[in-house]
């Protein structure tokens, strides 16, 4: 999506997309609510399993990553914004 331009043609196509999705997924039974609750729970499991893997290590890493992670989205919407 680097090259990808913001326009309104874009947004219509994203919002298309959501009401298709969203279309589906409540044919399917699920709710707004059901789904985050259903990522909430994975992101338990997902710190869980880290946990046993790694032990003592993990809560480093989730610490480390809650810095450097929202550095180099930033870094990378600074770079798209700046290369325009």
């Amino acid at each position: 999506m680097a090259g990808q331009r913001i326009s309104i043609r874009w947004i219509l196509k994203i919002v298309l997309w959501c009401l298709i999705v969203g279309v589906v997924l409540s044919a399917l039974g699920v709710t707004p609510a059901d789904f985050w609750n259903s990522l909430w729970r994975i992101a338990q499991d997902v710190y869980r399993w880290g946990a046993a893997a790694f032990g003592g290590v993990w809560d480093y890493i989730l610490i480390g990553a809650a810095v450097v992670i929202p550095l180099i989205v930033f870094r990378f919407l600074w770079g798209l914004v700046s290369s325009r």
